[in-house]
């Protein structure tokens, strides 16, 4: 039976032979009526079920902080053929939340270098605040 699985047809050679079976006989000498199918219809077993197949999820959309992630989803049958027989209630998700961390603040600082560049700049900027409200 072809094909493997699911519903086929199985193939034969069918001849016109003499009565004892030892001669093929052209076609022509064979009454029609009675010449037996070339093919008859047969199911070895069912087939598998199609099924979810996904792709590799792609990098998060956002460099710092929260993002997204996407990847494709498809129904392929047994054969790897798209299908549209899955069942959509076990399709896995095609997006996802990501979140890749952001580089160091100020506070972050674990030697303390940023914290003092950030203190001298604020200083600065109030020393000139100051300077222009006394002065001007």
């Amino acid at each position: 039976c072809s094909p493997s699985c699911g519903p086929g047809y199985r193939h034969r050679v069918v001849l016109c032979k003499s009565g004892d079976g030892e001669n093929t006989l052209p076609p022509s000498q064979c009454p029609a009526k009675d010449k037996p199918a070339s093919s008859v219809r047969c199911t070895l077993q069912r087939c598998p079920p199609p099924r979810w197949v996904t792709g590799d999820w792609s990098e998060c959309s956002a460099q710092c902080g929260h993002g997204q992630q996407r990847r494709s989803v498809q129904c392929v049958s047994h054969r790897g053929q798209p299908s549209v027989e899955c069942i959509e209630t076990l399709r896995p998700p095609a997006m996802q939340q990501c979140e890749n961390k952001c580089e160091a603040g100020p506070s972050d600082s674990p030697d303390g270098k940023n914290i003092e560049n950030c203190l001298k700049q604020t200083s600065d900027f109030l020393f000139v605040i100051l300077f222009f409200f006394f002065f001007f």
